[in-house]
């Protein structure tokens, strides 16, 4: 396999002319987070509050992105790139319940008006992990009743921005945030609880479903294109007869992907197991609350006994993993275009990544990646835009800064990679340079 993925960067390398790998009115960019870059510049949050209490590590960025963001929306340009995605940090620009901050409200209208000056088109996320420590306080989206808070900042901030940006994505990853948070407990409030896990994926799909409606009737909501980014995961077993495979796989993936799918699909949020809790909701707006899909995806963990840890994450044979464990899968990918196509309703591709100290895996990620996007995209699924994650190497949570997914590096170094993204951008590459053979052993 490793042959293989040689023989595939080789031959793209090869060519003696060049073409853009897709059509030049084919948005592609780049994914981030505000928090990921920028630190705790961005507020007092449930996760600054964690760093404060040692549960996770200290954000500072090498530089941040903040208050660089000409140089590095430059830096964005020159890779080609038509589109970026970025977060409204809610922390940041509401500190105090009710009182929305001027000084920040400015910045970030600098900053869109940066994208827009270059030919970048916005998109920003109104809620990426990150909240305020006063929501936090008031048990955030565990209570139901606090999804009024969520409605009013974003009802608030979609009316300063939505006369110059219409492409609005209003929760990332809900069902990781409720399983990493509640579940597995890696994330704040670091917690591992099974009914609060489902509780806080319905609370947050329902305030998904009351932000869309709330904000479509606000002025700009007509013409504005405003969906949810959902992270298709599902865990999958590296034995057939594994059981223990049998009941991860059986308890996790309905959390992480099934739960999240069926209440779009037919508007039922839906989980009972026996010994389990019985978590039930109905939203008949859920099925038309999205005028398009957000979908992140980086591949499907598998689970299993292996030589590595004896048991835990792993990959199949001809499988090559990046450096948290998970294989680049682009079978995986086109299962999840498959699996959101379903739901009828345009695609962006919000997040796609691997990390990759090496830089090696990403050469061929990107090829193997965006193939699949092009080959859907020929058969007619509605495609809209492809985000890469991410730029530069940044904060990756409760993983810190030890995890490598940026083409640049964190003091913008451009890697390998960011001369072939270029090429297939159709950006002019340095003619001396492009024919430069790949190694991925």
């Amino acid at each position: 396999m490793q042959e293989k993925r040689e023989r595939t960067v080789n031959a793209y390398s090869a060519k003696k002319t060049l073409t853009p790998f897709f059509p030049v009115t084919f948005p592609v960019g780049f994914g981030s987070s505000m928090f990921q870059t920028s630190g705790a510049s961005c507020g007092v949050s449930n996760w600054t509050e964690a760093a404060r209490l040692g549960t996770v590590p200290e954000a500072t960025p090498v530089r941040s992105h903040w208050d660089n963001y000409e140089a590095d929306l430059d830096l964005i340009q020159s890779t080609g790139a038509k589109q970026y995605r970025v977060s409204i940090e809610w922390s940041h620009i509401e500190p105090e319940q009710g009182r929305f901050d001027d000084d920040v409200i400015r910045q970030y209208h600098k900053i869109i008006d940066a994208c827009i000056a270059r030919g970048i088109t916005p998109m920003l996320t109104l809620y990426h992990f990150n909240e305020p420590l006063w929501f936090t306080e008031l048990k955030g989206f565990e209570r139901e009743r606090n999804i009024a808070h969520f409605i009013h900042y974003c009802s608030h901030v979609f009316a300063l921005f939505s006369p110059k940006v219409k492409l609005w994505c209003t929760i990332n990853e809900p069902a990781v945030q409720a399983f990493m948070g509640y579940f597995l407990g890696d994330f704040p409030p670091h917690k591992h609880d099974l009914q609060l896990t489902v509780t806080v994926l319905k609370n947050l799909l329902k305030a998904h479903v009351d932000v869309y409606s709330a904000l479509k009737v606000l002025p700009e909501g007509d013409t504005a294109m405003i969906g949810i980014v959902h992270n298709v995961l599902r865990f999958k077993q590296l034995h057939k007869l594994d059981p223990i495979g049998c009941l991860i796989t059986g308890t996790f993936t309905p959390i992480t992907d099934d739960l999240v799918m069926s209440f779009f699909r037919t508007g039922t949020f839906k989980y009972k197991r026996v010994f389990f809790p019985n978590v039930q909701y109905r939203d008949e707006r859920a099925p038309n609350a999205n005028d398009f899909i957000g979908l992140n995806f980086y591949a499907n963990p598998v689970v299993g006994f292996n030589r590595q840890n004896v048991y835990g994450p792993t990959c199949r044979t001809g499988q090559v993993m990046g450096d948290m464990f998970l294989p680049v899968d682009p079978a995986g990918f086109a299962d999840a275009l498959d699996r959101v196509a379903a739901l009828q309703k345009p695609i962006h591709v919000t997040e796609i990544g691997v990390a990759d100290a090496s830089d090696k895996l990403r050469q061929s990620f990107l090829i193997e990646y965006f193939g699949v996007i092009k080959a859907k995209i020929e058969s007619g699924m509605d495609i809209r835009s492809c985000m890469l994650w991410t730029t530069w190497d940044n904060y990756e949570w409760n993983q810190g800064h030890t995890k490598r997914f940026g083409f640049f590096d964190a003091h913008r170094k451009p890697r390998e990679s960011v001369k072939m993204l270029k090429e297939m951008l159709g950006v002019a590459p340095d003619e001396t340079k492009r024919h430069a053979q790949v190694s991925l052993v």
